[in-house]
């Protein structure tokens, strides 16, 4: 199976900001890393217990738990376990000057959306949005999987980003033409939480892709609303549609998509394999981006 991390990663801490993972599926991933020559290092409360199931620990262990490996110069990068619920806590804990002064790459999707959108309004580390450590044996099964967070996490080690190639062909929504802008990739109910709360980076010139899992057609339609209503999207640069695993069917899906695209005014795509499905690609968020003719190109 193919490495997708760069030779200089040699040391992936792997805390759990948000629920437990999977003890076999985490056990699988490690051995996989193991064979990669990369060493691991688990926090010390991922598999603590928890008054809630849903959280690996208290709030106060698993921002401690990251905090540790922000303090430890021997990490290379930081994998989070796994999503569920729970990042949005540990935000007022975390230790934002430690990580904005070591600028570690720090590796997740869904929940940790709420990790991502503060690093970016704090300038604090590199967010890559990608497969993490519980799900790793399993997703780079996937080659277009593999490649894609192979191409992130070396645009996310580059000081010298190649030319933009063609990413993926994209369905066009509503507003359709051409764009460019930074890449901010987010779960779209996480992101509609976070709403209010002071960790939301500026959405200016921003391409923003969205997922989900989980969540009726009609809930996935409030989120939207409530990003319309607060317009927080009026000074983007455009909406992907990620995938949206079990949210409904694809003409439930579109219907709403294209009532969103109706309310905004930044050119709205969907189509993108990116969430909880494979293959799935990865992206730096902060990446330069751009959509012409309706195909998305990144540099890597």
């Amino acid at each position: 199976m193919k490495n997708p991390f760069p030779p200089s990663v040699r040391r992936i801490a792997i805390p759990a900001p948000a629920g437990v993972p999977d003890c076999g599926a985490l056990e699988r991933s490690l051995s996989l890393l193991a064979s990669f020559g990369v060493e691991t290092q688990l926090g010390a409360h991922v598999f603590a217990s928890s008054e809630e199931t849903y959280f690996a620990s208290s709030r106060e262990n698993r921002a401690a738990d990251f905090n540790d490996f922000l303090h430890d110069s021997s990490i290379d990068l930081i994998l989070c376990a796994r999503g569920g619920y729970g990042s949005m806590q540990i935000l007022p804990l975390i230790d934002w000057e430690t990580l904005r002064r070591r600028n570690l790459p720090v590796v997740g999707f869904s929940d940790i959306t709420a990790l991502h959108l503060a690093m970016l309004k704090e300038g604090a580390g590199i967010p890559v949005a990608a497969q993490m450590a519980a799900r790793l044996a399993a997703a780079l099964e996937d080659a277009v999987t593999t490649d894609g967070m192979e191409r992130a996490l070396r645009l996310a080690f580059s000081e010298d980003p190649a030319e933009f190639r063609k990413i993926a062909a994209l369905v066009p929504v509503g507003n359709a033409r051409d764009t460019a802008g930074s890449l901010l990739c987010a779960n779209l109910t996480l992101l509609s939480s976070m709403l209010g709360t002071g960790y939301l980076p500026d959405f200016g010139k921003k391409i923003v892709i969205l997922e989900d899992i989980g969540e009726a057609p009609r809930r996935i339609d409030r989120a939207l609303v409530q990003l319309e209503l607060s317009d927080i999207l009026a000074g983007a640069s455009g909406v992907i549609f990620g995938d949206f695993t079990d949210c409904g069917t694809q003409e439930e899906l579109f219907r709403v998509f294209r009532r969103f695209a109706q309310t905004v005014p930044v050119p709205v795509y969907a189509g993108l394999a990116f969430g909880h499905a494979l293959p799935s690609l990865s992206f730096v968020c902060g990446e330069a981006a751009q959509i012409r003719s309706g195909v998305l190109y990144c540099r890597g």
